[in-house]
């Protein structure tokens, strides 16, 4: 089990078939990714893996741009996490 960090932050990438979460902690320390299945007990593991780390905060579910029409904007308190 993780070491519990308080509040803290998932970002989902979905798919089709899998959804990819990271989960950071305030200060946007990387504190795992995990890959799951993109169903309802994929969700349930997904939530349930996030909680053994701390209290949700914040989620943030990314998505695929075929096309931009103009570049993407830095927001304030955004983060790219990438999990290898």
């Amino acid at each position: 089990m993780s070491q519990r960090a308080g509040l803290v932050i998932v970002g989902v990438e979905t798919h089709a078939d899998t959804h990819t979460a990271a989960v950071i902690d305030q200060a946007g320390r990387l504190l795992g990714c995990q890959q799951f299945p993109a169903e309802g007990t994929g969700y349930a593991s997904l939530l349930a893996w996030v909680r053994t780390y701390g209290e949700l905060a914040q989620a943030g579910v990314g998505h695929v741009l075929l096309h931009i029409s103009e570049p993407p904007r830095q927001e304030a308190n955004s983060y790219a996490v990438f999990c290898s």
